[in-house]
């Protein structure tokens, strides 16, 4: 049966890391996987979503029938996206098959600090709205299947191989 690992997190949490861990991880073992990324996916559907907290729903209920109509087609998913609402969480949970929802929990000061997309640091000087954490209240998922604490001072490969073996491979 194929599975939907739906990673998700604040911006700048380690999702696209920990997604493309995931997707080596399934390739290292010959397991065909598609690599979805809610930036990419952006670009994909032609940026026809802006970022308010009404938009990235939208957007987050795009992702979540995508991922259904593929896992349904026997093809294994990691996406990695913010999408943080129950409303997202809940639909997900009921409507795809083998659903793996992985929750990346990151301190926002410590996110604020690396700031590799310098959002957080744009927010605060310039004035940039809709930002998930800062100016929209995430609705983190309320009974993930994993947490990953990623404090970024130490490796989380082990913990994402260990979430790997226990779900990709049963």
């Amino acid at each position: 049966m194929a599975k939907v690992f739906w990673v998700t997190g604040l911006s700048g949490s380690g999702k696209s890391f920990i997604a493309s861990e995931l997707v080596r991880l399934h390739k290292k073992k010959s397991i065909p996987v598609i690599s979805l990324d809610g930036d990419i996916l952006r670009e994909v559907f032609g940026n026809q979503f802006g970022y308010t907290k009404e938009e990235r729903l939208k957007a987050a209920k795009q992702y979540a029938r995508l991922c259904k109509m593929l896992v349904e087609q026997d093809i294994n998913v990691v996406c990695a996206t913010i999408s943080l609402f129950h409303e997202i969480h809940v639909w997900n949970r009921r409507n795809i098959g083998g659903y793996i929802e992985i929750f990346i929990s990151s301190d926002l000061a410590a996110i604020k600090k690396i700031d590799v997309k310098k959002i957080y640091n744009q927010s605060s000087k310039n004035g940039l709205k809709h930002v998930m954490g800062m100016d929209i209240k995430p609705e983190f998922p309320q009974k993930p299947d994993f947490i990953i604490e990623n404090s970024f001072n130490k490796k989380v490969n082990s913990t994402i191989k260990n979430i790997f073996d226990k779900m990709a491979l049963s």
